[in-house]
């Protein structure tokens, strides 16, 4: 019975505290969809993204260029209407044209792995300076309330 009235009291002691502990909750995404700072910095980011889409797309036609003129020195090198000699130059073209298409490739894959890293890294600091403005200012208002989580 002792046990009991003991356990009871605990009980009833828990209640009590909990009961008296002021509780705010808050959407944080909401919040940060509709913080002006965050908006800003989204539409900021947006267009730097488009610039550096630009960027790669440009990039890509040049390649497509290169492409196309390989394709062109390649069928002068093996026309037999051209010279023996004409045919070795282009052979020539469609060799140098070739490196060069592979060395824009492989640049434009180099610049569009940076862009991503860097694209992402600029997003996750972004998000996360503004996350920490906003859990600043909701710890001010929940302190200001009295709340105590």
């Amino acid at each position: 019975m002792n046990t009991k009235l003991i356990l009871t009291v605990i009980i009833l002691s828990i209640g009590s505290a909990l009961s008296a502990q002021h509780i705010l909750t808050v959407d944080v995404g909401q919040i940060y969809d509709n913080y002006y700072k965050a908006k800003e910095a989204t539409t900021k980011f947006g267009s730097d993204v488009e610039g550096a889409q630009e960027e790669i797309r440009l990039m890509m036609d040049d390649a497509r260029q290169l492409a196309e003129q390989l394709q062109e020195a390649m069928a002068k090198a093996n026309n037999p209407a051209l010279s023996e000699d004409a045919r070795k130059r282009s052979g020539a073209d469609a060799e140098e044209l070739h490196e060069r298409l592979r060395r824009k490739e492989t640049e434009l894959n180099n610049f569009r792995q940076q862009t991503e890293q860097s694209l992402a890294s600029r997003r996750q600091s972004i998000f996360e300076f503004h996350l920490d403005e906003i859990k600043d200012a909701v710890s001010g208002v929940a302190n200001a309330r009295g709340a105590d989580y």
